[in-house]
């Protein structure tokens, strides 16, 4: 799909007997900057799961970053115009679901557009305390790998706690692995299921 923004994406659609009508926007991290859809594959994040057979009940919205080195809030707004535009879908609300690079531009987005998201899941991702006060308001997941050595899990458990305080709904995963867990996070399937519940989190719940 290209669109006014010049941004090209990869769009997976579910069988229309499990469709639940969300739309999930996949940021990916930083290894596919400047690649165009074909770089997308070359790393075992949605795009190649997808392409392997991972079968999810929404819409995956799968968007190249073309330009620049992190996501850019108003042009991804004006990529997610042309996307509803085009499919007659308006005022959708995204499940945001970031990778490394692409977690911070969850996080970036949401706190731009809070209204047109539903919640965020960031994996192996930085903390960014200063946009805390923009997104407590939405649910967040926040996936991280206790050998990462990238970004250390400190990282999570920072974000997490300065979610907490200010109210957010926000639970943990830690998993065994380093920065490279998108794969099996993925196909471990919690994500996916804690996205499909994550309007009726009870305030109390943290972790998983």
């Amino acid at each position: 799909m290209s669109v006014s923004t010049e941004m090209q994406a990869v769009i997976y659609a579910p069988d229309t007997d499990v469709d639940d009508g969300r739309v999930i926007l996949y940021l990916h991290g930083s290894g596919g900057f400047g690649s165009g859809i074909e770089g997308l594959y070359e790393f075992r994040e949605m795009p190649s799961l997808l392409k392997g057979g991972l079968q999810l009940t929404s819409t995956v919205l799968i968007p190249s970053c073309h330009i620049g080195e992190s996501w850019q809030p108003l042009t991804l707004s004006r990529f997610l115009d042309d996307f509803e535009r085009g499919s007659s879908r308006p005022n959708l609300q995204y499940d945001l679901l970031g990778y490394s690079r692409g977690g911070l531009g969850a996080f970036s987005f949401a706190a731009a557009y809070p209204a047109r998201v539903r919640s965020i899941a960031v994996v192996s991702t930085r903390s960014a305390p200063t946009l805390v006060s923009r997104i407590a308001g939405i649910p967040v997941l926040i996936c991280h790998g206790v050998h990462d050595q990238r970004t250390p899990a400190s990282e999570a458990h920072l974000m997490h706690e300065e979610l907490r305080a200010a109210g957010c709904k926000c639970r943990i995963m830690l998993v065994e692995g380093d920065h490279f867990i998108i794969g099996d996070v993925l196909s471990g399937g919690a994500v996916f299921e804690w996205q499909r519940n994550a309007a009726q989190l009870p305030d109390a719940a943290d972790s998983l």
